[in-house]
């Protein structure tokens, strides 16, 4: 307020004038790109800011800092609760800064908000039913699925191309159990990948041909069925019967542990290499598809003669040994020995009957120095015994 007074003392009226007081910049209560999103997968990089500013009359808004006010004079522009804005650069995190003038002039600290561009879909699907098997043999139809593409964090399987009652899951690396339709003689699958951002990558799809029945009628005879083979050759013949099978195997194991498959035949013949009695053969069959059957069998026994010795040796057959506590190994060379004696007098008293084995460290010589004699004797499996043979040695420890 003001009022005047001249030299005479006469005073004016009271004029008054006003101003505004204003020291506080606007106040930012939104800021945000895309409603907040955390992505952008626009392919022409376009976003949309929103605002809500208290008393903002103007605004600068760049892709690059504004900190320094001096530099922004060109870019303020009236304020809007909204901007359509494009983003620059290659995909990857964007930074979009803003500051608030109000009518007083008083300009807001730098304000920012993030997004990321991802334009690009996962990338390298890949697809597998069982690791890439050729056939699907589970009756239920249900078969894994093997699953990979780059920067998937979710995926979509279908046994449709139209994904029809499909749905976005979190990815992973194998699908267990998925079902598949077994009415037909091959079957597809389909499946689409969609990144953190919501990118959707091309549908990718594989086949797998369907075969669930397994060969049948499965049998197998060792020499047309006789009870006994008594040739000297050991050989067998054992005959094959089966429908619908292209691969078998057989063995005396029935887990066929270390056995191959190899292809169907009508008959396959074997040399018996073990000892004699009763052996049993089991055999299994294979289709195309894998399916097999169940596992058959048949017995024969074998009956020939009793061990045979080759070789009976004290050190190698050493002359002589000076060893202080009469050790000597012994080796024995026979063949079909199951089990053996050993002694030092030919009527094996006080001996008993041990599995067999080539060769015996560390055996114990019996008595005192001087020549040394050593029998032993074999038994089969059926029971046979061998010759008695020996073996020489002569034990000095002292001189």
């Amino acid at each position: 307020h003001a009022k005047f007074k001249d030299a005479a003392g006469n005073e004016s009226e009271i004029i008054s004038k006003m101003i505004k007081s204003d020291f506080a910049p606007p106040k930012i209560i939104k800021f945000a790109i895309n409603d907040g999103a955390e992505y952008c997968i626009d392919a022409q990089n376009n976003v949309k800011l929103t605002f809500d500013v208290e008393d903002a009359v103007t605004m600068a808004i760049s892709n690059r800092h504004l900190n320094d006010t001096s530099n922004i004079k060109g870019l303020w522009e009236p304020y809007k609760t909204s901007k359509e804005w494009k983003l620059e650069g290659e995909d990857g995190l964007k930074i979009i800064y803003g500051r608030f003038k109000d009518e007083a002039g008083n300009v807001t600290h730098e304000y920012y908000d993030k997004i990321v561009l991802d334009r690009i879909p996962p990338t390298d699907g890949k697809i597998a039913i069982n690791n890439g098997a050729e056939w699907l043999t589970d009756k239920s139809g249900k078969g894994d699925i093997q699953l990979y593409a780059n920067g998937a964090h979710e995926v979509m399987i279908s046994n449709s191309s139209t994904f029809s009652k499909g749905k976005w899951e979190p990815m992973t690396e194998v699908k267990k159990a998925w079902i598949f339709a077994i009415d037909k003689s091959s079957v597809e699958v389909y499946a689409k990948f969609r990144d953190k951002a919501g990118n959707i990558s091309e549908t990718i799809s594989t086949s797998i041909k369907i075969d669930t029945e397994p060969p049948k009628n499965a049998s197998i005879s060792i020499d047309n069925g006789e009870k006994y083979v008594t040739n000297k050759d050991r050989k067998i013949k054992i005959s094959m019967h089966v429908d619908g099978a292209t691969g078998m195997r057989i063995s005396q194991n029935k887990s066929f542990r270390d056995v191959k498959w190899e292809p169907i035949a009508s008959s396959k013949e074997i040399i018996l290499s073990e000892a004699d009695g009763e052996k049993t053969y089991y055999a299994q069959f294979s289709d195309d598809a894998g399916n097999l059957s169940e596992i058959v069998k048949s017995k024969i026994i074998l009956d020939t003669t009793p061990p045979k010795f080759n070789k009976f040796a004290i050190n190698d057959g050493a002359e002589w040994t000076n060893h202080a506590e009469k050790k000597v190994n012994l080796s024995i060379d026979a063949e079909g020995a199951m089990e053996m004696m050993i002694s030092d007098n030919p009527g094996f008293s006080n001996s008993s009957w041990e599995s067999f084995k080539s060769t015996i460290p560390n055996y114990e010589l019996p008595g005192e120095d001087g020549e040394k004699v050593l029998f032993i004797k074999l038994k089969d499996e059926s029971g046979n015994v061998s010759r008695v043979a020996t073996a020489k040695i002569n034990l000095k420890r002292t001189f």
